[in-house]
């Protein structure tokens, strides 16, 4: 259970846009898929290149918004827009068919399923490519794969759906009766299959522009970032307004491109409807003066049968296409009888004989055209076959735009002599798309460039128009606030250009100057509330010196300089019967207020059951014990404490966890290294053990905080325990109240221009018994 739901986790399905709100992915699918239609749209969701030597192949750019889905937006977005690419694709072969391949080639099921295959294969792999978090050359690495292993899937199932189709469509004219030989049908298939392309190039090329829209897209994105909250309001509005720009310049070339078609098709339309009708009043006033001629001869001559061949004399179709070329106006053919098996009577076109029927000699796409032309007189598409023995006697196909008009024979006005009514005439003129679209490229190039201009000058007037009104002053209004948050509470909000502004300018300052009272007021009350906590502080520490004026067996001196106003430093000393002094120096974890109020609950302690008259080892575990229940602040104080008897000169200590004291004997300073347990405050069951050591008149005990070894100097230099060492070496002779100024003197030198970092404080305690002590041994 638990491994399924880390490796689901491991996965970003929602792609590396995830970061972004809905309404700005959804945003970013709206762009992607107004990319794809318009891709389809303006021609170049296929583009066709032709190799130098032979061939062609087509770089199929609608994989682009594909990947880019399927690299943001995770596999829901590879999905969706290989779904509408599929659709728009159909679509677009429906309507507006681009070439033979397109028309051809391009069926619902077939044509959605490939891009739905290809959109949910970039989205699976692109996904588990920035699961394994790769980096460097082995991200770019990884892209390079999925892309071609993306695009040799799309290639391999347009081949495949390629071949189904022409096979397809080969069966399907052999069963309506074209006379298909097996040799003649391999020949289609093959020609049919040679408008897919080179698929080597093809694979290689789209894995290419695949690669480098992942990568120019991945580069994007680490520099722009996607925390919609860090991200400055100008990049956020530049690239709304890119994005918007960007989506209306690709609309208004798809619309242009689809436009421009429908406007050249109809121009056609109506141009071959204008002609095919020419063609028929040239040929009905053919027959009106063939008739007249024939009545004349019928006049002059003894029998009909010379009235005939006269007539077929001076009648013939051929001559009504006179001036009509194939490489100019297209293939115009004249038939004259009823349906399939009308009779071909002219043509412009070599490779059709004259005198065989429609069925014979033209496609079933072309017959079938011809009879939709003539059910409602619109101009109908069909792929037909051109048949050339200069290129190794192939078929070529291609798209063709026709127009199919009839009209009935006339016959002679005297039926009794002769019927010439056995019939309609068709007139059939079809253009090659070439032809039809010849146009098309360079007013579409014009519409482009027009909208790209026209783009570019909307995008710098609206930058420069909304920057000035609404970025730039917000800018600053953020650079400002910025600066006020960063405590330059002096700091004037004065951004100008609407009277939105100025109230909004208004109404910050005054808030800052309330702010800046408020703060004073706070700070005022704070500085009493420490200033109070501050003498609490020192009225807890013994400050009155000579401490004991009455015993003349020591003497001592102490000092407590916190780092903030108070400290978490603490020292102490108290009598203990009549002979004994109990001493120590604490160091509390932290600094302020917390660590001065658990300062002052290990001082109570210890102090509290060192008068008691308790063993001094069960005295520190006693105070450990109490400090660490409740201790929700996981606070933490180490301590040397210690009790003199300054009759016989037994010092006893316990060390848990302080900084080790140094002791000055027969005038020279040497460390005390036993320890006796760890800190106080953590682990109530801490073991601790005291250790003795007998004095000599004048030996000399320091004790000191980290405050001192570890003050820094304006280089980020520690004074460290060397140069106390050397201090201590050079002022062998120094009492404790000299000892403890001198030391305090020499860090506070040390560390000038330095911000103290921790509270220093600092205990010495001298041993000097009367000279009598032997005596009273």
């Amino acid at each position: 259970m638990s491994s399924r739901r880390h490796r689901s986790a491991k996965v970003p399905r929602g792609g590396s846009l995830r970061g972004l709100s809905f309404r700005q992915r959804l945003m970013w699918l709206f762009l992607l898929s107004v990319m794809s239609i318009s891709l389809t749209f303006s021609q170049v969701g296929f583009i066709g290149v032709s190799l130098p030597h032979a061939g062609s192949f087509y770089v199929v750019s609608l994989l682009v918004p594909m990947t880019l889905a399927a690299l943001t937006l995770g596999v829901g977005g590879g999905v969706f827009i290989g779904l509408l690419c599929g659709v728009a694709q159909f679509v677009h072969a429906s309507v507006l068919p681009l070439d033979v391949f397109e028309m051809g080639m391009v069926h619902a099921a077939p044509t959605i399923a490939i891009f739905l295959i290809a959109g949910l294969l970039l989205g699976v792999l692109l996904s588990w490519l920035q699961a394994a978090r790769l980096t460097g050359w082995k991200r770019l690495v990884g892209f390079f794969v999925v892309c071609l292993l993306a695009s040799t899937c799309f290639s391999a199932l347009y081949l495949l759906n390629a071949v189904l189709q022409s096979m397809m469509e080969a069966a399907e004219q052999v069963y309506s009766g074209v006379a298909f030989t097996k040799e003649t049908a391999d020949t289609f298939v093959f020609s049919r299959l040679l408008a897919v392309g080179r698929l080597g190039e093809q694979v290689l090329v789209d894995a290419v522009l695949m690669f480098a829209s992942c990568w120019l897209a991945d580069e994007a994105m680490a520099w722009v970032g996607f925390d919609r909250d860090a991200r400055p309001l100008r990049l956020t509005f530049h690239m709304g307004l890119f994005v918007t720009v960007l989506i209306a310049f690709m609309m208004i070339t798809a619309i242009g491109t689809v436009a421009e078609t429908i406007r050249e098709k109809e121009l056609t339309h109506r141009k071959l409807v204008e002609e095919c009708e020419y063609i028929d009043v040239q040929r009905v006033e053919q027959e009106r003066r063939g008739a007249l001629y024939t009545q004349f001869s019928l006049q002059s001559s003894a029998g009909s049968e010379a009235a005939r061949e006269a007539f077929r004399e001076h009648f013939s179709a051929s001559t009504l296409l006179k001036g009509y070329e194939k490489d100019v106006d297209g293939i115009v053919l004249i038939a004259y009888g009823e349906g399939r098996r009308a009779q071909i009577v002219a043509t412009d076109d070599s490779s059709i004989t004259v005198g065989k029927a429609l069925e014979d000699q033209l496609d079933a796409a072309v017959i079938k055209a011809i009879s939709a032309s003539l059910a409602d007189n619109s101009l109908q598409s069909a792929i037909y076959e051109t048949y050339s023995s200069d290129e190794d006697d192939m078929f070529t196909s291609q798209i063709g735009y026709l127009v199919a008009v009839s009209s009935s024979a006339t016959g002679l006005p005297n039926e009794g002599d002769y019927t010439g009514h056995m019939g309609d005439y068709l007139y059939v003129m079809l253009l090659p798309s070439e032809m039809v679209f010849a146009d098309r490229g360079e007013v579409v190039r014009w519409i482009s460039q027009t909208a790209f201009v026209l783009m570019a000058v909307v995008y710098v007037l609206v930058s420069r128009l909304l920057g000035q009104t609404v970025v730039d002053p917000m800018s600053r209004m953020g650079e400002e606030l910025d600066a006020i948050c960063a405590g330059q509470l002096n700091t004037v909000v004065d951004a100008r250009g609407s009277t939105e502004f100025v109230n909004l300018s208004t109404g910050i300052n005054t808030t800052v100057e309330a702010l800046k009272e408020w703060i004073a007021e706070a700070e005022r009350r704070i500085e009493q509330e420490l200033e109070t906590a501050r003498a609490i502080q020192r009225s807890a520490l013994p400050s009155i010196f000579p401490a004991f004026p009455d015993i003349s067996e020591f003497d001592l001196f102490a000092s407590m300089d916190p780092a903030r106003e108070v400290g978490g430093d603490f020292y102490d000393y108290f009598l203990i019967g009549e002979d004994t002094v109990a001493f120590l120096i604490a160091d509390v974890s932290g600094k302020g207020i917390p660590a001065s109020l658990f300062m002052m609950a290990a001082k109570a302690n210890l102090d509290n059951y060192l008068s008691s008259g308790m063993d001094l080892v069960d005295a520190v575990k006693a105070t450990n014990k109490r400090l660490c229940d409740g201790n929700e602040a996981e606070m933490f104080v180490t301590a040397w404490v210690a009790t003199l008897d300054f009759k016989q000169g037994k010092l006893s200590f316990v060390n848990a966890g302080h900084n080790p004291p140094l002791l000055r004997h027969n005038g020279r300073w040497s460390w005390i290294e036993q320890r006796g347990g760890l800190f106080m405050g953590s682990f109530a069951q801490a073991k601790y053990h005291g250790t003795e050591l007998s004095l000599s008149p004048g030996d000399e005990l320091l004790l000191y905080t980290d405050g001192v070894n570890e003050a820094f100097n304006v280089d980020g230099e520690q004074y460290g325990n060397d140069r106390l060492e050397s201090f201590l070496a050079a002022h062998a002779d120094l009492g404790p109240t000299e000892l403890v100024t001198a030391l305090k003197a020499d860090v506070a030198r040390w560390s000038e221009g330095a911000v103290q970092s921790d509270d220093i404080t600092i205990f010495a305690i001298e041993y000097h018994p009367s000279e009598n002590w032997f005596a009273e041994l």
